[in-house]
């Protein structure tokens, strides 16, 4: 039999948790781009209960508004690797 998890164990898992970044930091954005959208990212996770989606690397600040699968951000990405949205400022 598996030895059940301590509320202490899960705490210290919780507390570990990475941060996000918030919608101003990825330019959070309807995504009128044609097929390059949060439902189409790496990062984009969609829960099989409810179809709530999520994304690894940001979280919106507007109360318990889900990751809209139709939005996009600067660093949407279909390998990882590309990102086709992303253009850094120019250095002086």
């Amino acid at each position: 039999m598996t030895e059940r998890v301590s509320k202490e164990s899960y705490d210290r898992l919780v507390s570990n948790r990475p941060f996000k970044f918030d919608e101003a930091e990825v330019n959070y954005r309807s995504g009128h781009t044609g097929h390059e959208q949060c439902e189409g990212c790496a990062h984009f996770f969609q829960r099989k209960a409810d179809d709530f989606g999520v994304c690894e690397i940001f979280r919106p600040t507007r109360g318990k508004e889900e990751v809209r699968p139709n939005f996009v951000c600067d660093f949407f990405t279909e390998d990882g690797e590309e990102h086709p949205l992303l253009t850094e400022p120019d250095e002086e």
